[in-house]
């Protein structure tokens, strides 16, 4: 029998561990302090999930912004300029 990490698919064009496709396209998401992380859709869903909850947790939800998929620049794998 597979266990959970066995049947999770990983993007390795991905920052995320929460992938459900080997391939696929991803796009840089902002953290702040000029860092990124490079995530696929999925784990750009878990990222803002988690950033929603810890807004609510704490009150401050200004503290933990999201950011939307759409508007967010695609990240090129391969061409070198990323």
């Amino acid at each position: 029998m597979l266990n959970q990490e066995e049947k999770m698919a990983r993007n390795y064009n991905c920052d995320g561990s929460k992938c459900i496709s080997s391939n696929g396209e991803v796009r840089v998401y902002p953290t702040g302090g000029g860092s990124n992380l490079i995530l696929c859709y999925n784990c750009w869903a878990n990222e803002n999930r988690y950033r929603f909850n810890k807004g609510r947790e704490y009150k401050r939800p200004e503290d933990w912004p999201q950011v939307d998929w759409v508007k967010a620049r695609v990240y090129n794998t391969g061409d070198g300029d990323d």
